[in-house]
């Protein structure tokens, strides 16, 4: 087969093809270069969905009649001038190939100013017949550019254009994300002169959400900034914990503002949010990393949704802290009314507690010393119960609150009155948290290990990918596991905590632990941590006498207990304003 040289204009359409593939692409190059050159406004104004028709506008910087001459050649940009600069840069564009792409497969007009005076001419640029040309014109400061026709010299490009309706709609999900990356800039969209959304650049996330989603109903969404350190912080927004959503369709990451593909922020961000959210419920999540560009690599793909991190895993680390952290200062605010540390206002003043004389009686009075020694004698026979079941030393002393105990409904749920608000508690999720607190706690302080005088053989009935990583993990954090033929592991030590357990649920989790698609060097200590403590708490139906009730619900309310290890809540609360709604004594 001979070897051919292709002409100029065949291997442009060619190259033209790999960055621009329909309405979407051009739309968002475009916009990047509005983002470089300091908007505060754009203006996108569509045909059909951008097939027929594209015109952006915008007041950024503008260009010199010599800059707008160079922009659509090959290779030429403003914002690189060695291949130095590519390690830190922090533009949206770099490559110098966005608008020479357009130009090759659209009909182009571009008409800017930089002045803002008005004492100096602007620029119009358009093609005839591929010939350029550029005439003085009126315009404010600025750039506006017109796209018409595109793939008129590729009919086989253009075949593959889906509907106008389509291609709409991926213009719509390629500006939604540049609109909440750049909030301070105010973005208005119309396709057949019809509104399609209006933002107004106000700094809003909240705002912005919901003018871009219209249809859905208003929720809260809360900003966090976490900084991991000079290099790198994070900003998130999150809705609370009782907004979810089906899929994760509102869950998305962004590097120094640009959207990326990222394959473990699902993961990182699930992991954040397990102890909060239930399993198969999405909250929101938009979250944003600002990261020292030489930590990183966005020169991978002319779309710049791929980026290599130089050390993945401190990103993973970052993202999971900061939504754990976000998520956690959330339900403490929800559960005191404040996000304020200082929670002293909600528990309950020492000279108060119940009276014990009648099984139904829970209202708070003013105690005296038989009361006091029957409680501190409660607490002793509560410790040892728990020390022989668990072998976690119970909390003496604890602060009496000013809650009045209503009763339980099914034998599960602890009804309680406090501050005008009825709380319904979990029993078992109370306690189940509470234990396994205790022993993650022991677990951290003494990360012991015991040799097995009798290893012991796991077999897996599955395969994957990150296996050998986890093996390398779990012998970190105490486990000496080795690699036989098939899919057999013989184990041979253990951390100490996990010795006393029974040995067939240390070997499920285990199993189910490593068969996941998942890393982390905790995840299969707390699986079985969780596992015993479930085991060891009360449970759904059982019958607790009124000092069970009240410990759990002092339990609740100083540890700030929101959800289970599971990831379930542990409580929901009716304030008195809503029950008078209901009854109709107020609206």
């Amino acid at each position: 087969m001979k070897i051919n040289i292709l002409d100029e204009a065949v291997y442009s359409k060619i190259a033209a093809g790999e960055i621009i593939d329909k309405p979407a692409s051009i739309v968002r190059e475009l916009v990047d270069n509005s983002i470089d050159a300091h908007a505060t406004k754009i203006d996108i104004r569509l045909k059909n969905g951008g097939i027929n028709q594209i015109t952006i506008t915008d007041d950024g910087d503008g260009m010199s009649k010599d800059d707008l001459e160079l922009s659509t050649l090959k290779h030429t940009t403003s914002k690189i001038k060695t291949i130095d600069d590519i390690y830190t840069i922090k533009s949206m564009g770099f490559r110098g190939e966005a608008l020479y792409s357009i130009k090759t497969v659209s009909i182009v007009t571009i008409t800017t100013s930089n002045s803002s005076s008005g004492t100096t001419p602007g620029y119009t640029l358009s093609f005839v017949d591929t010939i350029q040309k550029t005439e003085e014109t009126a315009c404010n400061k600025g750039t506006k550019i017109d796209i018409k026709d595109l793939f008129y010299n590729l009919p086989a490009r253009k075949k593959f254009l889906k509907s106008s309706t389509t291609e709409l709609n991926s213009i719509k999900s390629t500006l939604i994300e540049k609109i909440f990356s750049n909030l301070h800039i105010a973005f208005t969209v119309y396709n057949d002169d019809k509104l399609v959304f209006r933002t107004n650049g106000n700094g809003n996330f909240h705002e912005a959400f919901f003018s871009v989603y219209k249809n859905e109903n208003p929720f809260e969404i809360s900003p966090f900034t976490y900084q991991y350190n000079d290099s790198l912080s994070i900003t998130l927004y999150h809705s609370e914990k009782e907004i979810f959503f089906n899929t994760k369709k509102y869950q998305v990451v962004f590097v120094n503002k640009r959207p990326i593909n990222c394959p473990f922020f699902y993961s990182a961000a699930s992991n954040g949010y397990s102890d909060y959210i239930s399993p198969g419920r999405n909250p929101l999540i938009y979250l944003f990393i600002d990261i020292d560009p030489q930590l990183l690599d966005v020169n991978i793909h002319p779309a710049k949704r791929e980026v290599k991190f130089y050390d993945q895993q401190i990103i993973y680390n970052a993202i999971m802290n900061a939504v754990k952290t976000a998520f956690s200062n959330s339900v403490k605010s929800g559960i005191t009314g404040t996000t304020s540390n200082d929670y002293s206002s909600f528990f309950i003043k020492e000279n108060h507690t119940v009276d014990y004389g009648s099984k139904n009686s829970f209202i708070p009075k003013q105690h005296n010393s038989i009361e006091g020694d029957l409680l501190d004698l409660y607490h002793s026979h509560k410790s040892s119960i728990i020390s022989e079941r668990s072998n976690i030393p119970f909390a003496h002393e604890m602060s009496v609150s000013d809650f009045k105990i209503i009763g339980t409904l099914f034998s599960t749920y602890i009804t309680v009155e406090k501050d005008n608000k009825v709380y319904f508690i979990d029993q078992h999720a109370v306690e189940e948290s509470h234990i396994f607190k205790k022993k993650k706690e022991l677990f951290e302080k003494n990360p012991g290990i015991d040799n097995l005088l009798i290893p012991f053989i796991l077999e897996l009935d599955t395969t994957n990918d990150f296996i050998n990583k986890k093996i390398v993990l779990l012998n970190e954090v105490g486990f000496s596991i080795e690699e036989n033929e098939g899919n057999t592991y013989t184990i041979r030590s253990l951390p100490s905590i996990l010795n006393a357990m029974n040995i067939s649920i240390v070997k499920q989790i285990l199993k189910e632990w490593l068969e996941e698609s998942e890393i982390s060097d905790r995840t299969i200590i707390d699986g079985i941590l969780i596992k015993a403590s479930c085991r060891e708490a009360v449970k759904k139906g059982d019958s607790l006498s009124p000092l069970e009730i009240r410990n759990l619900v002092e339990i609740f309310f100083n540890e700030e207990i929101t959800n289970c290890p599971h990831g379930r809540p542990v409580f929901f609360e009716i304030s008195k304003d809503n029950f008078e709604k209901n009854f109709q004594r107020k609206k």
